[in-house]
């Protein structure tokens, strides 16, 4: 493969100016923007809703640059709704992935994905909000040219709160790490943040049972 038809893997966090990247990129290059594809909504809705958050204004409520195309634009959908291939556990489960590992599922779909960017043309662009352990799986799996965009924590903190949406992304990483909580490098870190927020962990607790992660 050459490099202009490798995959681009931008590795990013909630909050941390990666929308505005990709956003750009897409913008200036024929790229098939993939937007956080691990995404746990994306086997959940058409198309059509997809299009109508857009013109309801979904990027100016979260602060994201609003252009003729949307995070939505690039992905194939399934007749009856749902990006095709997704699944629901991709978003929290084996958070961690190694070179090597077998993941089936995963590998069709962002296989999937490669080959609906080539159908259109174009050169598939991944932004990432939670595959920073799965980076030598996807090293092995995509042979991306990868870019790391990083932000202070103060200020992603700060981005939370100013969203008024800190709660979704505090849970989020609960989620991360009482799914993954038998891994080494996670289990301590689990450990000692259930331990001081016992309120946090049951919540935590309440939204897996809840969401059926």
């Amino acid at each position: 493969m050459t490099d202009a038809a490798r995959p681009v893997v931008l590795q990013t966090m909630w909050r941390t100016g990666g929308t505005y990247l990709a956003f750009k990129l897409r913008e200036r290059n024929p790229l098939a923007m993939f937007y956080e594809p691990l995404h746990e909504d994306y086997s959940d809705h058409t198309r059509a809703e997809f299009d109508a958050c857009h013109e309801a204004g979904a990027e100016l409520i979260r602060r994201h640059p609003v252009k003729s195309f949307h995070y939505m634009t690039d992905y194939p959908f399934l007749p009856g709704g749902g990006v095709a291939g997704h699944r629901r556990d991709f978003a929290y489960h084996r958070f961690r992935l190694r070179r090597g590992d077998a993941h089936p599922a995963l590998r069709a779909y962002l296989d999937g994905l490669v080959a609906s960017a080539a159908a259109a043309g174009r050169r598939p662009l991944f932004k990432f909000c939670r595959a920073f352990l799965r980076q030598p799986w996807l090293e092995a799996t995509l042979d991306p040219v990868t870019i790391y965009l990083a932000r202070r924590p103060s200020g992603m903190r700060a981005s939370y709160r100013s969203l008024g949406a800190g709660g979704y992304f505090y849970s989020g990483f609960l989620r991360a790490l009482r799914l993954n909580r038998d891994e080494p490098i996670l289990a301590p870190v689990y450990e000692r943040v259930a331990g001081e927020h016992p309120d946090f962990a049951a919540a935590g607790e309440a939204l897996l049972e809840a969401e059926q992660f």
